[in-house]
């Protein structure tokens, strides 16, 4: 009986976004060179080249609940 109120558990409250997700999420949208230079709370800090060449670092938020997944990106990018 437990093991099932752990299971409805973790099922509920999901899984916390990972370096992976974060990663992948900023590919998808163009960046190359991707690296994750750390971490608070829900928000990623990232640096990377954009599909121009420019320079990038920002933030990437990724919130999953309930099979949805919200995604809050914010870069400041440098022409070369």
């Amino acid at each position: 009986m437990n093991i099932l109120r752990l299971a409805v558990l973790v099922v509920l409250v999901g899984c916390g976004a990972t370096e992976g997700d974060a990663k992948q999420s900023l590919e998808q949208d163009g960046y190359k060179d991707v690296k994750i230079t750390g971490k608070s709370g829900d928000a990623f800090q990232f640096s990377a080249t954009d599909d121009k060449g420019a320079s990038c670092t920002g933030t990437i938020t990724i919130k999953k609940s309930m099979g949805a997944t919200q995604t809050e990106k914010m870069a400041n990018c440098t022409a070369k």
